[in-house]
């Protein structure tokens, strides 16, 4: 008897053996991983400046420590990779594990790439996912105030920088504002005010107009040209104008661009306008 318990102590220390000399020789072991974009074309696209959100899954035979993202980054003419700070994902429960990733201010074409570390430490990396930066073919300026007759702001605009300016601001002049029209001309000295004035306070400035049926949400979303690029204005002047029209124009030199109605308390009153210009 004492043989017999001899014996089945020895294999329960050898089994026991067994099983440490197992957990010892997989410590290493790679777990396998996969890392996928909802993006099934890896590439997603951003305008300069701009942000783009990338979302995905990890999904894994085991448990792992961490997900990291990384981005290519670009110092003395040399390409390397930097992690992105503040991106790491820790305490990882849940299997598949879903991730989203906000890439801020897109200033090249950007490679970002996943990296997940697992319980062994050894890392699995994934395919790059490929933003391409976008390059806008128009200025965006917001909020110039016009005034018309009975406000307090300049009845001018410079389309060319998106600002209200005075009447007597010369060659700066593209079009005036009052009685909810735009136009080419000195609204007040030519038309509705002349015994106030000698003749118009700047000569026309060639600048033509036209209606859209372009939406204040389209023009919102504009990044490029695309929808009014192709359009042609014949107007010297555009009236009524209310809230939500988005009117377009063409320069005395080709430009073309669009101007949105965001606010007007009055025919004669306040207007204020934001604008999309080609460069």
């Amino acid at each position: 008897m004492k043989n017999i318990r001899l014996f089945v102590f020895a294999a329960a220390i050898g089994l026991l053996g067994l099983v440490t000399g197992c957990e010892s020789d997989n410590s290493g072991v790679k777990v396998p991983v996969t890392i996928s974009f909802d993006n099934t074309n890896a590439l997603d696209s951003a305008y300069t400046n701009e942000g783009c959100i990338i979302t995905g899954t990890v999904s894994t035979e085991g448990k792992i420590q961490s997900i990291q993202f990384y981005s290519n980054f670009f110092f003395q003419d040399q390409e390397s990779e930097v992690e992105i700070a503040g991106t790491k994902i820790t305490n990882i429960q849940e299997n598949p594990c879903k991730f989203s990733l906000d890439v801020r201010a897109i200033s090249k074409n950007t490679n970002i790439t996943v990296k997940v570390t697992d319980v062994n430490g050894n890392v699995t990396t994934s395919s790059p996912f490929k933003i391409k930066e976008l390059i806008m073919n128009v200025n965006k300026y917001r909020n110039a105030t016009l005034g018309g007759w009975n406000s307090n702001y300049w009845s001018c605009m410079d389309v060319h920088t998106g600002k209200a300016v005075a009447s007597n601001s010369g060659t700066l002049i593209d079009l005036s504002f009052d009685y909810g029209q735009l136009a080419s001309v000195d609204l007040d000295a030519t038309v509705f005010y002349p015994e106030y004035y000698d003749g118009g306070r700047f000569p026309d400035s060639g600048i033509k107009f036209a209606r859209t049926s372009i939406t204040p949400a389209q023009f919102d979303e504009m990044r490029r040209d695309l929808l009014f690029k192709d359009m042609t204005a014949t107007a010297n002047t555009i009236s009524p104008i209310a809230v939500g029209d988005v009117i377009f124009f063409q320069t005395k030199e080709g430009k073309k661009g669009l101007l949105k109605v965001v606010s007007l308390t009055a025919p004669d009153g306040d207007l204020v306008l934001d604008e999309i210009m080609q460069k």
